[in-house]
């Protein structure tokens, strides 16, 4: 029977320990606090300046959510910033940066706005007509530097940011020369378009205000269900990768950035055809760079960008009633500028975590397949079991046991549980088995039926979850085989004991005297 040393399990300060997977959960919780810090930062600034921050909000929102007219607005200037931040979330979720979004949504409006002026025929016709050039034309325009990104590497952040500016130039171009309407002597427009989109009960509120949501929509659907959308998230996540895989890359660059200038184009669209009725030289607000910030605040995911577009267009609706109360609308600016700011440091700090300076665990690996029963025992630091133990039979040698706990009595439970049943998953609490999979055949497989086993499979993941900390996102670093490998210490067994991979030195032992032959049993 081996003598162990109890290890130190307390307290020794805290640290900051960097997250192997960012749950969505996190992710999110970051930038909640992270609008709540720039709002609550803007309301110290308005007290300090002798206003009262809860009645000037409260008139806002009241102007802005509290009638039908208000929220109008802000669902008609939603629609096109929720549009260019899609379209900076496709190109994003690739790898790429499309920091020409305002310029080709200049240019799908261009576009748009020369069907309805130049054409004529039935409104559904010409209005489906303005939409495919509108979504033409912004993808042309990112077409060159798409096609230098993919075949020539050339930097794409620095070409489609200046083609905003030869955009936003060309239009004022048309329409303060061959496109002005001479009526109107103070503006610099078209001539009204008389295609419309339709609006919602007869109010100013187009039904253009539906396309972002069944382009959010459908862009989830295809990032999760399709073969395209797999490729192009892995190729986001390391190009190196995707192209030894044979994904093909080159050609998925050029489409997806065509895409995603086709959806900020439909956005030009629909501000000719939904709101403006003609094309100006203001077509857009900055619609397109404050694209990247709600894709900031949405974590570049499609659905919750709704609800960032919103949040934004309410804020930005907030500043004329601002300025009623005696503000500067810049104001506005520069709280979207302290969201965006503390967004990004949300962003950084939901990848770590506080934890115990000190947190061991036990480990050993019993070996079975040569009849000794020998045992490797070593410490294990940072494992995120808090009671308990856990084990497993497959993975470094299917033929041995794995375990890893907090005490020694639940570790030789484990290990004699995994022994009877022939191999699978244990997991103990308190002396007493809670949760058991049972993978008989070379502790790999088992003889019921998949479905069967994934079931137990997910149970055993929930009651470990619940009844010995193991965190969510760490999952399936246990299912895949070895308990251990692949979080943020590596290890491998040799014979000298368990190393450390990356400090390339040996695990100190809990073992008060060298370890000799031993049985399974032994452990305790």
């Amino acid at each position: 029977m081996l003598n162990l040393r109890r290890l130190p399990l307390g307290l020794a300060g805290w640290k900051l320990e960097r997250r192997v997977i960012v749950t969505r959960k996190a992710a999110l919780l970051s930038r909640i606090v992270a609008v709540l810090l720039a709002l609550l930062l803007a309301a110290l600034a308005l007290e300090l300046q002798g206003k009262s921050s809860i009645r000037i909000v409260g008139s806002a929102l009241a102007s802005t959510l509290g009638t039908w007219f208000g929220i109008q607005q802000a669902l008609i200037l939603a629609t096109p910033i929720t549009l260019t931040g899609l379209a900076v979330v496709l190109s994003m979720r690739m790898g790429v940066w499309n920091i020409g979004v305002e310029g080709q949504l200049f240019m799908g409006a261009f576009a748009a706005a020369g069907i309805g002026l130049f054409m004529s025929g039935q409104s559904a016709v010409i209005l489906a007509l303005m939409f495919a050039a509108g979504a033409l034309g912004g993808a042309a325009w990112v077409l060159l530097p798409a096609l230098a990104r993919a075949y020539a590497n050339i930097n794409e952040i620095i070409s489609t940011l200046m083609l905003n500016f030869v955009a936003i130039l060309f239009v004022r171009h048309f329409v303060t020369g061959p496109w002005r309407d001479l009526a109107l002597r103070e503006v610099f427009a078209t001539p009204r378009i008389s295609y419309a989109l339709p609006t919602l009960f007869g109010s100013r509120l187009h039904l253009g205000f539906l396309v972002p949501i069944l382009i959010a929509g459908a862009m989830e659907l295809w990032f999760r269900y399709t073969r395209m959308g797999y490729e192009v998230r892995m190729t986001g996540a390391n190009r190196r990768t995707a192209e030894f895989a044979g994904i093909p890359v080159v050609r998925h660059i050029v489409i997806v950035m065509c895409a995603s200038a086709a959806i900020a184009g439909i956005a030009g669209t629909i501000e000719v055809a939904g709101t403006a009725h003609r094309l100006t030289g203001v077509i857009s607000n900055g619609y397109g760079f404050l694209g990247f910030l709600i894709a900031v605040l949405a974590n570049n995911s499609p659905l919750p960008m709704l609800i960032a577009g919103v949040f934004v267009a309410v804020l930005l609706n907030a500043g004329i009633s601002l300025q009623v109360q005696g503000l500067s609308i810049h104001i506005v600016l520069a709280i979207t500028g302290l969201i965006l700011l503390f967004a990004a440091i949300g962003d950084v700090a939901a990848r770590y975590r506080v934890v115990r300076a000190r947190s061991y665990c036990k480990i050993a690996i019993v070996e079975r397949h040569t009849g000794s029963g020998r045992v490797t025992l070593g410490v294990l630091e940072g494992l995120p079991i808090r009671r308990g133990a856990m084990a497993a039979s497959v993975g470094h040698d299917s033929h041995n046991i794995t375990v890893v706990g907090t005490n020694s009595r639940d570790m030789a439970v484990c290990v004699n549980t995994l022994a009877e049943a022939g191999g699978g998953y244990v997991a103990v609490s308190g002396g007493r088995v809670i949760a058991l999979t049972e993978l008989p055949v070379a502790g790999l497989i088992s003889e019921e039926r998949f479905e069967v086993v994934a079931r137990k499979l997910k149970r055993f993941e929930r009651v470990i979850q619940r009844r010995l900390g193991f965190p969510k996102e760490m999952m399936f670093l246990m299912i895949a085989g070895f308990v251990f490998q692949g979080t943020p210490f590596r290890v491998a067994i040799t014979d000298k004991g368990i190393i450390d991979v990356d400090g390339q030195t040996i695990l100190p032992t809990i073992l008060a005297q060298a370890p000799g032959p031993a049985k399974a049993q032994g452990i305790p």
